[in-house]
Order: structure tokens, then sequence, then C-alpha cells
């Protein structure tokens, strides 16, 4: 592997040891958005290991958009990757 890859693969290591366990901040920092308490309440939940999460609210209240940060949050730092690096 070249050195830039190398660096590469470094830099996404340390990315993945920085929020495997945090969802809350990767959803603030890397994704740019705000979650409510209640939403910050359902990534903590899912980073814990809980398998049974239940959310009781209206409709339009967010409940899809935390789902999708924490999938994205679950792919990116735990989903099949290569390294392999153009």
């Amino acid at each position: 592997m070249s050195k830039k890859g190398e660096d590469l693969a470094k830099s996404f290591d340390e990315f993945l040891a920085a929020y495997r366990g945090k969802p809350v901040e990767f959803v603030r920092e890397v994704l740019g958005q705000e979650p409510l308490a209640w939403q910050q309440d359902f990534l903590k939940a899912v980073a814990s290991g809980k398998r049974r999460i239940s959310v009781r609210a209206g409709h339009g209240v967010g409940k899809s958009t935390a789902c999708a940060w924490a999938t994205v949050w679950f792919l990116t730092t735990r989903g099949p990757r290569s390294r392999r690096f153009l």
C-alpha cells in the first residue's frame, strides 16, 4: 500500500474510533444535524445495544429521521468496507 493509502486508512480508522459508540456526535458533526432530546435518547439506546426500543410520538415528529440517522451511523461505523483507496 502506498504512503497516501496508509494515511487514508489511518484517518478512516481514527474516524471509526471517534464515532463507533457515539451516534449523537456522529449526527451532529458528520451529518450536520441537531437531534432533539428524545432522538438523542433513542440514538444512545441503539448504541447501547438495546434490541427493543419503543417511541411514542405523533405524526411528523422525526421518528423516521432518527431511524435513518441510526442506520447511517451503524453502517458507516460497522458495515463492510474495503481497505482499497483510489
